[in-house]
């Protein structure tokens, strides 16, 4: 089984999180598209800092 290093992984989640802005939608129920869940549905929102 192949090992990848703690240092490895954490870079790669670091691009990740470089490239995107996180959003967390609370919903009153459960969307089917993202447009749902971040205007028709949403009861609230928080970005990352």
């Amino acid at each position: 089984m192949a090992f990848f290093s703690d240092a490895v992984l954490d870079g790669a989640l670091q691009v990740f999180r470089d490239a995107t802005t996180p959003v967390l939608h609370i919903c009153s129920q459960e969307p089917t598209t993202y447009t749902e869940a971040a205007t028709t549905y949403t009861l609230g929102n928080k970005s990352a800092p």
